[in-house]
C-alpha cells in the first residue's frame, strides 16, 4: 500500500465474499442482506477503514456480483448474575450490553453486475484508528450507474 500511495497509483481492495456468509444471514429488504454476527478477517478490518465511511466493496465469485458492504459494532448483552459474599452480604454484576472484539454486523447492499458500476476516484487524507494506520492516497470506488 505505501508504495502505491507514493506512486500516486489509484488503489481499490476487495476481499471476497465467504461462502458461509449466505448461511449466517438473511434477506432484511429487497437489495439488503444482514448478518448479524460476522467474524471479519483483519484484511476486511483493514479495507473497511482505508474506505472511511464508504464501506468496501466485496465480490461474490460464485455469482460474479459485487456487494456495498459495511461494518458496525455487534452488542452482546452480559447476563446479570449475583452471589453473596463470606459475610452473607448480595453482590451483583453484569446486566449490561458489551460491544464484542471478535464480531461484527455486516450488510450488503446490492448485488450490482460489473457493467452497472462506475469508476470515481478521489484523493483521500491520512488518517487512523487504534487498529490501522492509512497513508494519504488516491482511492477508487464504484458508483452504481
Amino acid at each position: 500500500m505505501l508504495c502505491y500511495a507514493r506512486a500516486g497509483i489509484a488503489q481499490i481492495w476487495i476481499p471476497f465474499i465467504k461462502p458461509n456468509v449466505w448461511t449466517d444471514g438473511h434477506n432484511r429488504s429487497l437489495g439488503e442482506f444482514f448478518v448479524e454476527k460476522y467474524t471479519p478477517r483483519h484484511f476486511e478490518r483493514w479495507v473497511h477503514g482505508f474506505n472511511g465511511k464508504n464501506g468496501m466493496w466485496m465480490y461474490d465469485p460464485a455469482e460474479k456480483e459485487f456487494w456495498l458492504g459495511r461494518l458496525a459494532g455487534h452488542q452482546y448483552n452480559v447476563e446479570e448474575t449475583s452471589w453473596f459474599s463470606e459475610g452473607g452480604e448480595e453482590n451483583y454484576a453484569g446486566g449490561f450490553h458489551k460491544y464484542s472484539k471478535r464480531f461484527k454486523e455486516l450488510t450488503l447492499e446490492g448485488p450490482f453486475k460489473a457493467e452497472t458500476l462506475r469508476i470515481s476516484a478521489s484523493t483521500r487524507r491520512a488518517f487512523g484508528s487504534h487498529e490501522y494506520r492509512w497513508l494519504a492516497a488516491r482511492i477508487v470506488n464504484f458508483v452504481p450507474a
